[in-house]
């Protein structure tokens, strides 16, 4: 703390916890057998804390103490607080040493075995022993025996495997009362006996003799990791690579990811002609799972696909045999599977599911979607096994009841530890300590602006803690922080970008060059980017989100300012975190605890740092005032996860309650053409398959039963299902599951296609180029979904409460309402999305909004808000303007015999008026601008642009230099030879 933010410390009392330390060192003493796992959280904390306070001026004295705490966590398997320490163990070594030049050897190797650098370690003992090698110590250095049987011993240990003349070498420190060769010898021999215990290999060959097959031997030793955490090897010995299901709770951090990366080699290695499917909630994070697992599964001639995150009825033209997609995508593809025999047999030849962030399904909102898919994923792919990932360490036992047949493996610590300082109104900065009490540690004056604060607070913070990360309530908080970061400490700044390597500089450069072409040079987040400071949130383009995160991961930028949208699942080296306010957009108009234990799973990653530090801002609102200490602090469990369905209302009273009614009934119709469904008793059926209903009182198991049959009525009632006992999909039906859409929204859809069948629709045929008037038509028609007017402007500009919101959409559904089509409101939304879909600029698409005043999109007249309102607005209308459009692609093949491009529905989403702009994006990850530019080079058909491509008929001298090595990437693609 009092390094992070160069403020004295206060109440910390060094006295206390070195007598902790020996009580600590005298119950090893009497128990010495390697127990992973027995500390308490507190009793580490105590241990690290003592690790690395200045307890003495004696140097032997300070690298004593710094062993034996060393030894005290190796023991107790923790791995991830290895690095800061050994680190600090190398700083004391050579005072330590003085001038026993073998000794400090030891030392050396020692540290960088900790810290997971054996390689090095390993060199250093081998040139500074080896008879051939080794140079004669220098004249200030003196070579002892006993020093050079130690350094010896550490090198045979580590090298060999031989720990026996080690053994020998402390039984001769210990009669020559050199307690310092003593305990760095302990530290040596608990190590080597902790890393064989907890050696990836060892363990998975013991678990599963799968790895014992020389391929996956060699792909786990060519992940070069040290060890595993206790919870990992837990998991590892509770069957994870087995044949068997598995629900796997950690906190934030505990190397979740590579445990089903485990999981997926070995079950590809049992059932080689099989798929594996990984389910991802955010955006965000299956990038990243698609990133790491393509580094090395790679190796074993796997083929990772990411198939992102859209709601698209085709199927791509070929499958890897890793897939990586969000639920929605894979929704698609199970209803898609129906009536197309590849994807069929993907779904038909997928052996293992792993579904990540398990613990959403307990929230409202998507958590009712994910339940509807795993019950239908349970019925119609029996032979399926699940592995169920969840950041909650707690509450998910019948989760694992319902999903994996109870087969449960729980982790409550955190493989890196987590500081919590609250800072208080009057100044004092209090810090929770062992879970229970808060201690006042500083005192830092405050003003009454909370970002004025949390932006000195950043600006304090040293070099190490950075990036920072501070996470917003709202995009407009997010963007003025940075912006204050900023304005207020131009020197900071200026010497944190100054300080960048040149890889790093490179990078920046290239990102402020693709940001200013994108937004505009003047935009906020361009300007912060120069000074090393960036912010993330809706509002944002998502390939700039994208770079965002890439400058974050490498430790470019000093400090983002986000919303939530990063708080999710991301992993990225933030070791610090701070919390400007307690007012978020929820339920309760608060910071909610999960939400609050998700943010603090952001700082302290593992091999980031050895603890995250996290302050929060505290608040004088008499609704806040004790929201800190009685809410987030709280030592109370946290509760059971909970099925969402018992919340679905058949007569919704809000835009959100229309959604969720409308997903469930779209669930009831994929059900309905699985396959599976065609028995007695069919509500009752669905329903008892459902988590809710496995796990809610009788209230809401009837609930559950009576909402599923009154739903099979409705669309029995509205032509989508006939009640054949059982009931079965009509012909319509069928058509409106492949969409993925809601009754109400095919049925308007159906209508628009018949006035449109004899108009402007058939002139996109062939098409690989939209006109205005076009562009103007596809705008319109994506507005025909309720799906996409409940995101619309108008509704939420012009119904003021949300019972007016929903009383509307039922009216729209029911195609009784036609208010909108007087608005200037809604047409200039129509418009807006049209000039999207032309490529044309966030400015220029800004500039034709009009100005709402107040709060909210469009309120501000301000430009750089106005571009950054288009963004966010794009993007909500973006996603369901997709779906629909690709409903509008399969509705009008099924019923009018017309094959739409299918590119047009990306083209709504990246906003591009080609096709070989649309692919440019889609396939070559290109910005927006550089992909329309150069599709206007290139010609608008697809194919005879990638033959240019591949012939290098293009100029790339206005390309952004990130676009370049973009393209020459998509390029090199294009030219492999196709099977």
């Amino acid at each position: 703390m009092q390094s992070a933010i160069n403020t004295p410390l206060q109440g910390v009392n060094r006295r206390a916890n070195r007598d902790r330390l020996l009580e600590l060192l005298a119950i090893e003493r009497l128990d010495p057998a390697l127990t992973f796992g027995r500390l308490g959280e507190d009793q580490v904390e105590t241990i690290v804390s003592v690790a690395l306070a200045d307890v003495t001026d004696d140097p032997q004295d300070t690298a004593f103490v710094l062993l034996e705490c060393l030894t005290l966590l190796v023991r107790d398997g923790q791995f991830a607080r290895m690095r800061i320490l050994a680190n600090r163990l190398r700083g004391v070594a050579h005072h330590a040493a003085g001038r026993r030049y073998y000794l400090e050897l030891g030392f050396l190797s020692v540290a960088l075995m900790l810290e997971g650098n054996s390689v090095r370690a390993l060199n250093e003992l081998r040139r500074g022993l080896d008879s051939k090698t080794r140079s004669a110590p220098s004249s200030d250095k003196t070579s002892h025996p006993l020093d050079l049987a130690v350094s010896g011993s550490i090198k045979m240990a580590f090298i060999d495997g031989d720990i026996s003349f080690a053994r020998r070498a402390r039984d001769l420190a210990t009669r020559m009362g050199d307690g310092l060769s003593v305990a760095l010898l302990d530290c040596a021999l608990i190590w080597h006996e902790a890393r064989t215990a907890a050696d990836p290999l060892t363990n998975l060959q013991l678990a599963d003799p799968v790895f014992e097959e020389p391929a996956l031997a060699a792909y786990v030793q060519a992940r070069g990791i040290e060890v595993l955490f206790p919870s990992q090897i837990s998991a590892v010995r509770n069957g994870l690579t087995t044949d068997q299901e598995l629900t796997i709770s950690l906190p934030t951090s505990s190397g979740k990811t590579l445990l089903a990366e485990f999981k997926v080699a070995a079950t590809l290695q049992r059932y080689p002609e099989s798929t594996v499917i990984y389910v991802a909630p955010y955006r965000l994070l299956s990038r990243q799972v698609a990133r790491a697992f393509s580094k090395y599964l790679s190796r074993l001639g796997h083929s990772v696909q990411d198939l992102g995150s859209g709601y698209e009825v085709d199927s791509p033209s070929r499958f890897g045999n890793v897939l990586v997609c969000t639920p929605e995508r894979l929704d698609a593809l199970i209803r898609q599977a129906a009536n197309d025999a590849q994807t069929s047999n993907v779904l038909a030849r997928c052996r293992l599911l792993v579904f990540d962030e398990m613990h959403l399904i307990g929230r409202a909102g998507r958590g009712p979607r994910f339940e509807m898919l795993l019950t239908r994923l349970k019925m119609r792919f029996p032979d399926v096994r699940f592995l169920a990932l969840s950041a909650a360490s707690q509450g998910v036992d019948e989760v694992a009841d319902w999903l994996t047949s109870g087969r449960l493996v729980r982790g409550g610590r955190r493989p890196t530890g987590t500081i919590e300082v609250a800072w208080r109104t009057s100044g004092k900065l209090v810090q929770r300590v062992d879970r229970q009490k808060a201690t006042e540690v500083a005192e830092l004056r405050r003003s009454k602006r909370p970002l004025d604060d949390a932006a000195l607070l950043i600006a304090r913070l040293t070099s190490e803690y950075r990036p920072v990360l501070a996470v917003c309530t709202q995009r407009a908080y997010a963007e003025s922080l940075a912006t204050k970061l900023v304005d207020d400490d131009p020197i900071g700044n200026r010497v944190w970008v100054e300080s960048l390597d040149r890889g790093q500089s490179d990078l920046l450069e290239a990102a402020v060059e693709l940001v200013g072409s994108v937004l505009g040079p003047r935009h906020p987040l361009t300007i912060c980017l120069r000074h090393g400071v960036g912010f993330h949130h809706a509002g944002v383009p998502a390939l700039v989100l994208g770079l965002i995160e890439q400058l974050a991961r490498e430790k470019v930028l000093r400090a983002v300012a986000a919303t939530t949208t990063v708080a999710e699942g991301a992993d990225l080296p933030f070791r610090a975190v701070v919390i400007p306010h307690l007012n978020f957009q929820s339920a309760s108009r608060k910071l909610d605890r999960d939400l609050y234990l998700n943010i603090i799973g952001r700082a302290g990653r593992v091999n980031v740092s050895m603890e995250g530090v996290v302050f929060i801002l505290d608040s004088d609102a008499q609704s806040l005032r004790s929201h800190i200490s009685g809410a987030l602090w709280t030592t109370a469990e946290v509760g059971r996860v909970r099925g969402q369905l018992s919340g679905i209302s058949a007569s919704p009273s809000n835009p959100d309650e229309t959604s969720w009614y409308g997903e469930f009934e779209s669930q009831v119709m994929g059900w309905l053409g699985d396959g599976d469904s065609y028995y007695a008793n069919q509500a009752s059926l669905l329903a008892e398959g459902t988590f809710t209903y496995q796990t809610g009182s009788p209230s809401e198991k009837r609930y559950i039963e009576s909402l599923t049959e009154g739903v099979l009525e409705s669309l029995e009632q509205r032509g989508f299902a006939r009640a054949a006992s059982p009931y079965r999909l009509t012909e319509r039906g069928e058509r409106a599951r492949l969409t993925g859409l809601n009754a109400d929204s095919v049925v308007r859809l159906e209508e628009a296609l018949i006035a449109s069948h004899d108009g402007w629709l058939p002139s996109l045929l062939g098409a690989t180029e939209l006109s205005a008037e076009q562009r103007e038509q596809v705008s319109r028609m994506i507005f025909e979904s309720t799906e996409t007017m409940a995101s619309s402007l108008w509704l939420r500009r012009e119904k003021k409460t949300d019972g007016a919101k929903a009383a509307y959409l039922e009216e729209y559904a029911s195609q009784h309402a036609d208010e909108h089509l007087e608005s200037d409101t809604f047409w200039s939304e129509v418009s807006a999305m049209g000039m999207w879909i032309g490529g044309y600029s966030y400015l220029e698409i800004a500039e034709s909004m009009p100005t709402f005043g107040g709060s909210g999109l469009f309120g501000s007249a301000v430009e750089s808000s106005r571009v950054s309102d288009v963004a966010e607005y794009v993007s909500k209308i973006g996603y369901p303007g997709s779906w629909t459009w690709s409903a509008v692609q399969l509705l009008s093949r099924q019923i009018h015999d017309l094959v739409l491009p299918a590119w047009i529905s990306s083209a709504v989403e990246f906003g591009a008026p080609t096709e070989t702009a649309v692919m440019l994006m889609r396939l070559g990850a290109m910005s927006r601008p550089g992909a329309i530019t150069l599709s206007g080079q290139l010609g608008s058909d697809w194919q005879d642009a990638a033959d240019r491509l591949v012939q290098g008929d293009f100029d790339t001298e206005w390309l952004t230099s990130v676009d370049e090595g973009r393209l020459e990437t998509l390029r090199m693609a294009l030219s492999e030879p196709r099977d």
